[in-house]
């Protein structure tokens, strides 16, 4: 099996609003399981959508996906509540990492939290390791997602298929 791409790394990474930390079995709790259980404005967009979720499926995706991913919480800095989480998973011969978020709390929406999350863990990963671009892959219906992404100056429009797109940020050298 694959060691985890940053298996010592402990994320503690802090802006102005968010704290970003590693995500932990302690934080799979009955708010954070609520995201993904029900047809739920939070995962309309998302193959999490017509799925219901218990504790144990939860733990089990997470526990199995630590030797190829990093699993982060975002957590609001002034109250240390979880409000979403990313998950990046590496590919193309380690040289890229695709990169998933999700704002669960829809207290945080469409107020810049996204943004803002992923801004400062794609120069936490760009400046710390060797990875050469970033993707971000969503539905075509998530405008939101597709609006992020957009801000993010994607240099490359890398795939377009069924109902998906694929955006890549690529690092400047």
């Amino acid at each position: 099996m694959e060691k985890n791409f940053l298996p010592e790394v402990k994320i503690n990474l802090k802006s102005e609003r968010i704290v970003l930390k590693n995500f932990t079995l302690k934080n799979i709790n009955t708010f954070y399981i609520n995201w993904f259980n029900g047809k739920n404005e939070i995962l309309k967009n998302s193959r999490h959508y017509r799925k219901k979720y218990q504790r144990n499926i939860l733990v089990k995706n997470f526990i199995s996906s630590q030797n190829s991913s990093i699993f982060i919480g975002i957590f609001d800095k002034k109250s240390n509540n979880l409000i979403g989480t990313m998950i990046a998973k590496k590919e193309l011969n380690n040289t890229r990492l695709n990169i998933g978020i999700l704002i669960g709390n829809k207290d945080y929406f469409s107020k810049g939290f996204a943004f803002e999350s992923l801004d400062l863990f794609i120069n936490f990963i760009f400046k710390k390791n060797k990875y050469k671009s970033i993707i971000f892959g969503t539905s075509k219906k998530n405008l939101s997602m597709i609006k992020l992404a957009k801000k993010f100056k994607v240099t490359k429009k890398i795939s377009k298929f069924n109902s998906s797109v694929i955006f890549e940020l690529k690092k400047n050298n």
